[in-house]
């Protein structure tokens, strides 16, 4: 994990992998998986479930992104593009996922040479 994260995802099931340091259990969520949790994610496919888990970090105070109820959030998350450690997010506060991923996408396309020449311009500005 690039933030050194200890990550657990709860789910009765799970594809491919997406990092070998995340804990699984594999089972559904329950009232009270939210014990010692500093941040949480509810991105079930099931709206009770993600509900659930909103009222308890909620409830605990801990910051929540509820995937499909951008207005039970407390925090979301912008669409990061990022190159050899220079990096922008987008975001649209919520109100439409697709249009953050369409922008996402569409920087993503320019940002290798966009962020090639400004560096060049950096450079040439640094020199005496």
């Amino acid at each position: 994990m690039t933030c050194g994260a200890l990550v657990t995802v709860i789910s009765p099931s799970f594809g491919d992998p997406v990092f070998d340091s995340v804990e699984r259990s594999s089972r559904r969520y329950r009232k009270g998986d939210l014990e010692g949790a500093i941040l949480a994610v509810a991105a079930a496919n099931d709206r009770s479930v993600n509900r659930e888990a909103g009222l308890e970090a909620k409830e605990r105070g801990i910051p929540i992104s509820v995937a499909d109820a951008p207005e039970e959030c407390t925090f979301l998350f912008p669409s990061l593009i990022e190159l050899d450690g220079i990096a922008a997010a987008v975001s649209t506060g919520g109100r439409s996922p697709s249009l953050c991923r369409r922008l996402a996408d569409r920087l993503r396309s320019v940002w290798p040479s966009w962020v090639e020449d400004e560096m060049k311009k950096d450079q040439k500005q640094e020199k005496p």
